[in-house]
């Protein structure tokens, strides 16, 4: 309901009906429901249909309904590659390779409605433009679901098909019903481009509510959107993981050689704090700040590498500047030399801090005698003039 007006779906259906032959009538409500008191929409979408469509029939028909609809470019491809998604998994389930594959479920203008009317609510949103979108781990329910080849375990092959091929986290519930069906997991896995645990800083614009059929007692049953947009900030912010682990029994080389690979394997930051242990022994707290990406390998570099019965791990969000690297020549009487200078800057492009690279001021002091802190005086110097 982020979108109050219903005549966008209303367009949606009618060029469907006038774009597949086999439709014989198509009826659309769009309603204001409650699910355990949330006030949502529910758009119930009911088509009569002489058979069903393949999947070469059902790709022709979104290309001209998109033509029809005036999709840009962004919103179109969108519906293609949901659509492709779908297929894909289809085939995969099936053992099938054919273009032509014949579809169940999915052989319906119910599919395609689907689609189109995501694509063309959110083109009328202007959410296809300067957006990022993210999502939570996608919930899958519980229980058994019927289909046309008999009754399976949640969630159904094509969705589980579909979040695996995607590597997107899911996330089961204690209730007896399907949660996410094949074309809602198609829809999300392509629109998200990064899945969080919580929510991003954003100053909230709007927020949505949609609802289906189903409702359970224990929750309410609803898809929930919001719209917002990035502070105004000075620094950048991201999210990363900290993992930490104490060790009292491991040698001063032991710990040189796993700070060298914990950096090679990809960690951001690693450092050890000298602590009091159990039984007053020496030993250290190892801290590792790792993207979500080399999150499990460094888990494992740290249990491989020390022993450590246990990892601890948390996710936290840091604020950080940006930072470029420019090179500054430097005058005769240091022979024209170039050094590397590390150079943060905030988001509205003023100089917070400026570090000569160490390596290239120490081959600078030794090529030329001079004290390392005079070289060092003089490249700061130089950095300034240069931006003047």
């Amino acid at each position: 309901d982020l979108y109050q007006e219903s005549h966008p779906l209303f367009d949606v259906a009618d060029v469907i009906k006038s774009k597949l032959s086999n439709i014989k009538s198509v009826r659309l409500r769009v309603e204001s429901v409650l699910r355990r008191e949330i006030a949502a929409k529910r758009v119930n979408f009911e088509v009569e249909e002489d058979g069903k469509i393949n999947g070469r029939q059902l790709r022709e028909a979104l290309e001209a309904c998109s033509r029809e609809l005036n999709l840009s470019y962004k919103a179109s491809s969108f519906a293609m590659s949901v659509l492709n998604t779908l297929l894909d998994a289809e085939r995969k389930v099936h053992g099938e390779v054919s273009n032509d594959i014949e579809l169940d479920e999915l052989g319906s203008a119910d599919t395609l409605f689907d689609v189109l009317g995501t694509s063309y609510l959110l083109q009328n949103l202007n959410l296809f433009e300067n957006t990022v979108f993210y999502s939570s781990p996608v919930s899958i329910g519980g229980g058994y679901v019927k289909f046309s080849h008999g009754k399976v375990a949640v969630p159904a092959p094509a969705t589980l098909e579909i979040l695996k091929s995607k590597k997107f986290p899911i996330i089961g519930q204690d209730v007896d019903g399907e949660l996410t069906t094949p074309t809602g997991a198609a829809i999300v896995v392509n629109l998200a481009e990064k899945v969080l645990q919580s929510f991003p800083p954003i100053r909230v614009l709007s927020v949505g509510y949609g609802a289906g059929f189903k409702d359970f007692k224990g929750f309410p049953n609803v898809t929930r959107i919001v719209v917002g947009e990035r502070f105004e900030d000075r620094f950048n912010t991201e999210e990363i993981y900290l993992l930490e682990t104490n060790l009292d029994d491991v040698t001063g080389e032991t710990l040189g050689y796993l700070m060298e690979k914990l950096f090679k394997e990809g960690a951001k930051d690693v450092c050890f704090i000298p602590v009091f242990s159990k039984k007053n022994r020496p030993a250290h707290i190892v801290r590792v700040m790792v993207d979500e990406g080399n999150m499990k390998r460094l888990m494992e570099v740290l249990v491989e590498e020390t022993g450590t019965l246990g990892v601890r791990m948390e996710r936290l969000h840091r604020c950080t500047l940006n930072r470029e690297t420019v090179n500054v020549t430097l005058p005769v009487e240091l022979g024209h030399e170039t050094v590397r200078v590390k150079v943060a800057k905030d988001s509205r492009g003023k100089v917070i801090n400026v570090k000569p690279e160490y390596e290239d001021v120490k081959r600078v002091a030794e090529k030329t005698g001079k004290p390392f802190r005079f070289v060092l005086e003089i490249v700061e110097q130089a950095f300034r003039e240069a931006c003047r």
